[in-house]
């Protein structure tokens, strides 16, 4: 073990010369026993991306979890993402598996205990006790993938004043992984908050975009057709700032309750020249009110639960060519205002209303009562739907 490579702030050397994998278990190994015996039971790991930061990633985790922990992995990030994670989640420690700004070459841990960033002498003391094999594996061991990127976003643009109009700007991040954190905002946000299962599911307790769960089919079709997607996580409180950065917001819930802040948000939002997509899902199950929301805007009462196919539709470039629509343990509509909903699907042969657009805003305004079949990526309805909204 060469002991240059314990610095003043970091470990830092040449990547595969000065360690290797099997450094970077230890390491895992040492400081979660660090954070137990101290009485923590979680970290997170983050790392950039050079060459061996998967890898070196990959056992530090593997060795925080062999001392008991629960481990979240960040994932590529850059480091103040690792430190707003401490916070954020509220852990006892963490790793970022980065050489800062050396070259290619090289890599490095730097290492929190607690809420701190360890420096001098402390990291002395990792390098005593790597060099004594001096570590307590415990079982219990987790490990969870976590994007820490959408509530990073939700952090930094509590502090962004609203903007008069959107802005597009070009960021060079210089192949760094600075570059991910800049794809907040722009094109489409999935409020998916309060989905009430139906967006997220199976996940829970942590969101991640990139793991499966039952809203990725859509997400992923509007990415592939060049728009960028952010998915809000359940909980995530909602704010006008957070709102104004899209050009598309896909509200995913049913009988949810808003807080008068959000309410007011949303309330800003389709006063603006944007789309809003309202997906609601059954009212039964214990739902005692209806989409606050749709009754907000176009009066309308969604209630009930009911399962078919839609082939019943009003002229409009939503429903172009569209011959039908699965409906999957949706809602109906009982009543609206006729002033200002006009209905573009029904459902059975009774015409249940079941979608249609809500007028008098300066926002474009969709609403359907169920998730599952647009999540099925239904076509062409899908793609009627985002000429729609983006005004093609």
């Amino acid at each position: 073990m060469n002991p240059a490579v314990f610095r003043e702030y970091d470990i830092r050397g040449l990547a595969e010369i000065d360690f290797d994998k099997q450094f970077a278990l230890l390491l895992g190994k040492v400081h979660g026993t660090m954070i137990a015996e101290t009485g923590g039971t979680r970290a997170t790991v983050g790392r950039d991306c050079r060459a061996t930061s998967d890898t070196y990633a990959e056992a530090v985790i593997a060795g925080l979890a062999s001392a008991g922990l629960h481990v979240y992995d960040l994932g590529v990030c850059p480091s103040p993402l690792l430190y707003f994670s401490l916070f954020h989640l509220d852990v006892d420690g963490g790793i970022e598996i980065t050489a800062s700004h050396n070259p290619s070459p090289y890599n490095g841990f730097k290492i929190c205990l607690g809420k701190d960033t360890l420096y001098g002498e402390r990291i002395q003391e990792i390098r005593q006790k790597m060099e004594r094999g001096e570590f307590r594996e415990r079982p219990g061991g987790h490990v969870e993938r976590y994007e820490i990127l959408p509530p990073y976003h939700q952090h930094l643009l509590a502090d962004v004043p609203k903007l008069a109009r959107p802005l597009k700007i070009v960021v060079d991040a210089g192949s760094g992984v600075g570059g991910p954190t800049m794809t907040t905002g722009g094109d489409v946000l999935v409020d998916a908050s309060k989905d009430g299962g139906v967006w997220w599911f199976p996940q829970a307790g942590s969101y991640s975009p990139t793991s499966g769960h039952q809203g990725k089919a859509l997400a992923d079709a509007i990415r592939a057709r060049g728009f960028g997607v952010d998915e809000l996580g359940r909980g995530i409180p909602v704010t006008s700032t957070m709102l104004s950065s899209y050009r598309m917001v896909i509200r995913v819930g049913n009988c949810t309750k808003y807080s008068n802040a959000e309410l007011a948000a949303y309330d800003e939002l389709v006063a603006r020249n944007v789309t809003v997509i309202l997906l609601t899902d059954h009212m039964a199950g214990g739902c005692s009110t209806t989409d606050p929301l749709a009754l907000r805007y176009g009066g309308i009462t969604f209630a009930g639960s009911e399962k078919g196919t839609i082939t019943d539709f009003a002229p409009h470039a939503i429903t172009s060519r569209v011959d039908s629509l699965f409906f999957n343990a949706g809602a109906t509509v009982v009543s609206f205002d006729s002033r200002k909903v006009e209905i573009l699907g029904y459902l059975g042969a009774d015409r249940k209303p079941v979608m249609g657009v809500i007028n008098g805003f300066a926002a474009r305004i969709f609403f359907l009562g169920d998730v599952n079949g647009i999540e099925q990526v239904t076509l062409p309805f899908v793609d009627n739907l985002i000429n729609w909204a983006f005004g093609n």
